[in-house]
């Protein structure tokens, strides 16, 4: 899916502002989905995730309601996997702060890994 195309894009807008939530099918390419998994899984089995915290660095950050690890994929990292994902939220950023006015400055993102 390419969001540039605009019918495409109209829909994604109208369903989330209609709705509060779009489900949007074959966002990434099947490739970069299962490369991304793939390095989420290396990131766990190599230990390099952490406990997700609820909370703000400067107050109580509570570990205990969430059961998750997590490992923060920042969009100057050079995987092209991230790269291509970091590329295609940014156009929603844009479509967002353009069609609903949104002021959408930063993304933020990360892997996340849930016991069974």
């Amino acid at each position: 899916m390419t969001l540039k195309n605009e019918p495409k894009l109209e829909s994604v807008i109208n369903n989330l502002a209609n709705c509060g939530y779009v489900v949007v099918d074959d966002f990434l390419p099947a490739n970069i989905v299962e490369n991304l998994n793939k390095l989420a899984k290396d990131k766990y089995a190599q230990n390099n995730m952490q406990a997700a915290r609820v909370g703000s660095k400067n107050k109580l950050q509570d570990t205990a309601i969430r059961g998750d690890s997590i490992f923060w994929i920042d969009e100057n990292n050079q995987n092209n996997d991230i790269q291509v994902y970091f590329e295609k939220m940014h156009e929603l950023k844009e479509a967002f702060n353009r069609y609903l006015f949104l002021n959408v400055h930063e993304i933020e993102a990360h892997f996340a890994c849930y016991p069974v």
